[in-house]
């Protein structure tokens, strides 16, 4: 593997014992983004990766270290070299001791494990980011990081990323890197805005996997998992229903109505939450009670549906229209809503899943009578 820099700082004595450290660490862009670790506890950011075990291969370490430091699954024929960075300095134990950092360029899947940290790593809270890696940097020099200011191994840390960092750029595989103070450095890994929206993984029983996976992958969802949809169908007290209309740039079906606010769970989240946020999200509203009223296993789309009721009541013009999802709305009573589930094909679908409440009204009505 080639050499990119070597730091020696020539503080050690020559010719004098000599010990010497190799570990792995990876390289994993998406979008001109990297895959870093971030302590929550001190502030900083650096590269995924430790150090290699005895009889095992520097891909091997590779794989481990960055699912056990982010729980990101990388794909072992994605690996390649990128190259090496060596640090020479005075020991603890020998007279010179040299660190070996093998950095390789890898891709991992959308897959997402739990961490499995220890020790300092515990301590220092680490969390997986995808971070802009010129705001990372920033972050790195010029912001306080607690006891570790002023630590000459977390200023070689800081200064040995910036440099790679550079190297990336200059080898053309980063594109434009956000000015510092412009861009936030990084959001934690699951959270929606860095484009790296997460979802927990359910077996065909409804119970978590442990798994998680990322949204822009949900076509390589294994068969036999899943993920949460919600749907919720939004009931006012006066006995009337929301109806939106889908923006007519929004597909599948642009400019159809219907009766459903709703989305995917995000990990972490359980399907009520997700419903509540969705329904908040996309019309201004909050349910005063939500109760679950079916669900659906598609195996197709590995998805399973929650439809929820959502009860509301005060101002029925108090619907805010989330923009890019919807551009009209209206409440219709009972009759009506069953009369444009027979027309309108987005509501034809959602009736199917709305289905099991709609019987329990008509069986209600049928003994009333």
């Amino acid at each position: 593997m080639k050499t990119l820099f070597v730091f020696d700082y020539r503080d050690y004595k020559e010719n004098g014992t000599v010990g010497v450290r190799p570990s792995v660490r990876g390289i994993i862009i998406r979008d001109g983004k990297i895959a870093m670790i971030h302590s929550r506890k001190y502030d900083y950011y650096t590269f995924p990766g430790g150090g290699i075990d005895p009889n095992e291969s520097k891909e091997d370490a590779l794989i481990r270290e960055i699912r056990e430091e982010t729980g990101l699954e990388v794909i072992p024929e994605s690996i390649r070299e990128y190259g090496m960075i060596i640090r020479k300095e005075k020991g603890a134990i020998d007279d010179l001791f040299i660190q070996e950092n093998y950095f390789y360029l890898c891709d991992a899947s959308g897959r997402l494990f739990r961490q499995e940290l220890s020790g300092y790593e515990i301590d220092e809270e680490l969390e997986l980011c995808w971070a802009d890696p010129g705001a990372a940097a920033a972050a790195n020099r010029d912001r306080p990081h607690g006891e570790l200011s002023g630590q000459e191994w977390a200023k070689h840390l800081f200064r040995r990323d910036e440099m790679l960092i550079g190297k990336l750029k200059e080898d053309g595989l980063l594109g434009s890197s956000a000015r510092p103070g412009t861009e936030q450095a990084a959001v934690p890994e699951g959270k929606e805005g860095n484009g790296m929206e997460m979802w927990d993984l359910y077996d065909e029983q409804g119970r978590k996997t442990g798994e998680t996976w990322e949204r822009s992958r949900a076509r390589e969802i294994p068969e036999g998992r899943y993920h949460i949809v919600c749907d919720i169908l939004i009931r006012h007290g006066d006995g009337e229903y929301l109806l939106t209309q889908r923006d007519p740039d929004k597909e599948p079906f642009p400019g159809c109505l219907e009766a459903s606010a709703g989305g995917s769970a995000l990990a972490g989240e359980t399907p009520e939450e997700a419903a509540r946020r969705e329904m908040k999200e996309e019309t201004g509203l909050e349910a005063e009670h939500m109760e679950l009223i079916g669900t659906t296993r598609r195996p197709k789309s590995r998805s399973m549906v929650y439809a929820y009721l959502a009860e509301v009541s005060g101002n029925k013009d108090a619907v805010r229209l989330q923009e890019g999802e919807t551009v009209d709305y209206r409440w219709v009573d009972l009759p009506t809503l069953f009369r444009m589930s027979l027309e309108e094909p987005v509501l034809k679908i959602q009736y199917q899943r709305y289905k099991p409440y709609f019987d329990t009204l008509e069986a209600q009505a049928r003994g009333s009578r």
